[in-house]
């Protein structure tokens, strides 16, 4: 982040709450990815996180980062470090974990590093997130649209009546998956048979959605697809209505588009 981050892209994490109640920037359901350790976040004090491998692969397995010497030190970031490090960058945090304990410290934080306008909330869990969108109604504080919603939003939209309902979140957060683009993804990278299920089926979906992004956006809404990590995915997604999309190599994806 030190190196790479621009304030004008927006930087997406996740976060989860440790043990002695610290808000971390971590992904996974447990840390065996990135320091080797089987345990939750939520079940280690801080102070008994490992530093990161010297080379950890991606969540999608489509790549691998290796730490930069004199830039990384393969600690797991404390969230309000990383706000003060970048105090200027819009963000966009997702809450992993179902904790009201969290989501009101969150909040907090936001508030006292003075981010309201350019921070965005939400969370899969769709009753935590609720309760995210009615204490940041009135704060300039954005949330975007879990799971539930989003699915909800597209029964809509399929039966019609859309127009008719009000879309309460600021944004909504897509897969982006193509059927000829997964499956080269799938093949190259070695994914399960349930990730590339899942892949054609929302390639599928995507299909008829075009409009439905369309219209979402001329009511305000916006749309960020993700994860796309090399350009024929990048080209597909550019063919979509959508407001930007989310990288794990956003240098090497700025380097794409500008040529």
């Amino acid at each position: 982040m030190r190196k790479r981050v621009t304030c004008k892209n927006i930087l997406e994490m996740d976060i989860q709450f440790t043990k002695d109640k610290k808000i971390v920037v971590h992904h996974d359901d447990t840390l065996e990815r990135l320091t080797g350790q089987k345990e939750k976040v939520e079940q280690l004090n801080y102070d008994q996180i490992h530093k990161c491998k010297e080379v950890v692969e991606y969540p999608n397995k489509d790549g691998f980062y290796h730490q930069k010497p004199g830039i990384d030190d393969g600690t797991i970031p404390v969230l309000e470090e990383v706000f003060k490090e970048l105090p200027g960058c819009i963000m966009n945090i997702e809450l992993k974990v179902d904790s009201r304990e969290m989501l009101y410290k969150l909040l907090d934080l936001i508030v006292e590093y003075k981010r309201e306008h350019i921070t965005y909330i939400g969370t899969n869990i769709e009753e935590l997130n609720n309760i995210a969108y009615e204490l940041t109604e009135d704060t300039g504080i954005r949330t975007f649209a879990g799971t539930w919603y989003i699915i909800r939003t597209a029964l809509l939209y399929f039966l019609g009546l859309l127009p008719f309902f009000d879309f309460k979140y600021y944004s909504v957060w897509f897969p982006f998956y193509e059927i000829g683009a997964a499956t080269l993804m799938s093949a190259e990278h070695h994914h399960t048979w349930y990730f590339q299920l899942v892949e054609v089926l929302v390639s599928i979906i995507l299909v008829p959605m075009r409009p439905m992004f369309w219209h979402l956006r001329r009511r305000g809404i916006q749309i960020i697809l993700f994860v796309i990590n090399y350009g024929e995915l990048a080209d597909r997604a550019l063919k979509y209505p959508m407001d930007g999309f989310i990288t794990e190599i956003p240098q090497g994806m700025q380097d794409y588009l500008s040529k």
